[in-house]
């Protein structure tokens, strides 16, 4: 991989602003001491509100635990079970976790260090909870990893991205959005997954969302059953010490003590076995036979037309009869109403909010609809990643995923969805040729005859 002389690779310009971040991180944080993950107020937030009572024991467990189980962002360590042994083998790399974490360093071989600090938590923040120090200023707010949500992935609906998922994101930036592509920094071990900077924030990415799925749903068990808050405290193995100060020993085995840690193993379990069990939930999306043949593709994008005006698929009801984004449905995103919707706050109600703006939910903001006339797809801009952005929705959002036959007569068969994803991928080159938006147009009459 090629470096400068300084041994520091060359940074996307959307990481320019570095230091301004870094002085309001101070600012927010504070600039002493070793930095630790922040406990999910949020989530807090809406379990107390959906329990009707403040969840202080249960919460100080919780982070207890975590801390234990997960470390710090400068040292992080990772639980190790039997019982996860072959999942988290084939999910990450646990020693390379250090690659990421930790300020921004190098060693002489120039191996770097501090990736995630380096590359991420400007916007990601170091928990991964989206509210770094640049997020409030950026729209769409990025992603918060914790609860396990990823909108732009080749799995099905509500399982977990793939590896090359993540990966694809990091290499190619997610584009009409402030996520750049860090394709520069990709080196030549990836396809030995040796010693990639991509990969190790790949597997520092799903440490983080793991971390932070564990923290959420062990909390709502504590919330709701103070049975478990019997005999807390976890205990390490002797295990878990390190002779080795350049090559620390990051799995760290834990001894369960009590109902509270057991529950929190079986958390565990259940969220990494999701992880390592994507690979196996990729859709297929294979290219219909006549998708290169002139003719038939040009009747497929006529009736890919019929099919995106009608009721079966309605996207017009939320992208507009031209594609515009600028049809009537718009709503809040699933990381918005976590903290709102589902603790009994109505989003736009600005004196509601303050409770949960007060513990750093971020203002909730509307989505739009995508303008496909753009051509600019945040998921991907080929045809297989239209055709899954309709067979499996958008999660997290309210885009949702599209039933096929025969398990539904009523619904698209796929040859239907690629017509569909023809005609979506014709919109650009149409909307060059027909002028502006007549949606638009009037609109614009009807804005202008009312102000005469």
């Amino acid at each position: 991989m090629t470096r400068f002389s300084s041994g520091i690779y060359a940074r996307p310009v959307a990481h320019r602003f570095g230091l301004f971040a870094c002085v309001v991180a101070c600012m927010l944080v504070g600039c002493s001491g070793e930095p630790k993950f922040e406990s999910n107020r949020v989530f807090r937030f809406r379990v107390e509100a959906e329990t009707d009572q403040e969840q202080i024991k249960a919460a100080e467990a919780v982070d207890e635990l975590i801390a234990n189980w997960f470390g710090t962002p400068d040292q992080p360590s990772w639980p190790s079970f039997d019982e996860t042994a072959e999942a988290t083998k084939s999910l990450l790399q646990v020693e390379r976790l250090v690659r990421a974490a930790g300020p921004q360093r190098s060693d002489r071989e120039d191996n770097h260090y501090g990736l995630f600090r380096e590359l991420c938590s400007n916007c990601h923040g170091l928990t991964g909870d989206g509210r770094g120090p640049t997020a409030m200023f950026l729209d769409p707010y990025p992603r918060d990893f914790r609860p396990g949500w990823f909108k732009y992935k080749s799995a099905k609906r509500g399982s977990r991205p793939t590896r090359d998922d993540l990966y694809r994101i990091l290499k190619q930036g997610i584009p009409g959005t402030s996520m750049p592509s860090f394709a520069a920094i990709e080196s030549q071990e990836h396809d030995e997954k040796q010693n990639d900077d991509l990969d190790a924030v790949v597997d520092y990415v799903i440490y983080l969302s793991i971390r932070g799925e564990t923290e959420r749903l062990l909390l709502y068990e504590a919330a709701n059953d103070e049975g478990l808050l019997d005999g807390v405290r976890a205990r390490l193995s002797d295990q878990e010490t390190t002779s080795d100060a350049d090559a620390p020993q990051v799995a760290k085995a834990v001894v369960i003590e009590s109902t509270f840690q057991n529950k929190a193993k079986e958390i565990f379990v259940d969220v990494v076995s999701k992880w390592a069990n994507s690979k196996d939930q990729v859709v297929a999306a294979a290219l219909p036979t006549w998708w290169n043949e002139p003719t038939e593709h040009e009747a497929a994008i006529r009736n890919g037309r019929d099919i995106y005006l009608g009721a079966t698929a309605a996207c017009a009801n939320c992208h507009g009869k031209s594609g515009g984004g600028n049809g009537l449905v718009r709503d809040y995103d699933d990381w918005a109403k976590d903290g709102t919707v589902r603790a009994g706050i109505e989003p736009a109600d600005r004196t509601a909010l303050k409770p949960y703006l007060a513990i750093g939910g971020l203002k909730p903001v509307p989505i739009s609809p995508r303008d496909l006339r753009l051509g600019v797809f945040r998921g991907g801009g080929e045809p297989a990643d239209i055709y899954r952005r309709i067979v499996q929705g958008i999660e997290g959002t309210p885009m949702p995923a599209v039933a096929l036959k025969p398990d539904n007569p009523q619904v698209l068969s796929e040859d239907e969805v690629w017509q569909l994803v023809a005609y979506i991928l014709n919109m650009k080159s149409d909307s060059t040729k027909v002028g502006p938006d007549p949606e638009n147009v009037a609109a614009k009459n009807s804005v202008e005859e009312s102000n005469p």
